[in-house]
């Protein structure tokens, strides 16, 4: 009687292809879905900031323009990328003052580099969203248009280029006048 002393080099050699062939082919799924996690997560993020938009700047200017009667600013301009929007909301008595100190009584939105930056006022400009590629607006007041184009910020590995979505934003500015009230301040 012949005992089993183990496996033949023959079948040691196919067992070794086989595993190898195994774990290659897992790494090479595992590395796909990688890069499926990876491009899915870009563009995630695009389309976030393309729907964050609209939910950010009908806040900040649909204020533009109260009470600017007889001041020397504009209630909403355009020029160069950046939108410009004055409102006097407030004063020291609870009543417009004519004066654009108060927080966001003065907001100014531009587009710089890939950010979408704000400012209130004074203060410097903060980011807001980013992997913005391009703001444009348009319009004659008390319509006015925006269209933001956000994009993934680096190639989608798929098709290894860079993905854009825009969004267009239509707002009437109902109260877009020289002043709320009817007497001169």
């Amino acid at each position: 009687m012949r005992r089993n002393e183990g496996f033949s080099l023959l079948e040691m050699i196919l067992a070794l292809f086989l595993s190898t062939g195994f774990l290659l082919a897992f790494f090479v799924l595992l590395r796909e879905f990688q890069w499926g996690c990876a491009d899915l997560a870009l563009m995630i993020e695009r389309d976030q900031n393309l729907q964050l938009f609209p939910l950010l700047v009908p806040r900040l200017l649909l204020a533009s323009g109260n009470n600017r009667w007889n001041q020397g600013w504009e209630g909403l301009s355009e020029s160069n990328g950046r939108v410009s929007s004055n409102s006097d909301m407030d004063g020291p008595e609870g009543f417009p003052d004519g004066a654009l100190q108060n927080s966001f009584e003065s907001i100014v939105l531009q587009h710089s580099g890939t950010d979408l930056q704000i400012k209130s006022g004074s203060s410097s400009f903060q980011p807001a969203l980013k992997n913005i590629s391009d703001l444009s607006s348009s319009g004659t007041l008390p319509s006015f248009s925006f269209t933001v184009e956000a994009s993934t910020g680096l190639p989608v590995r798929k098709t290894r280029r860079i993905l854009s979505d825009a969004v267009r934003l239509d707002l009437y500015l109902w109260n877009y006048r020289s002043n709320l009230f009817a007497e001169a301040p």
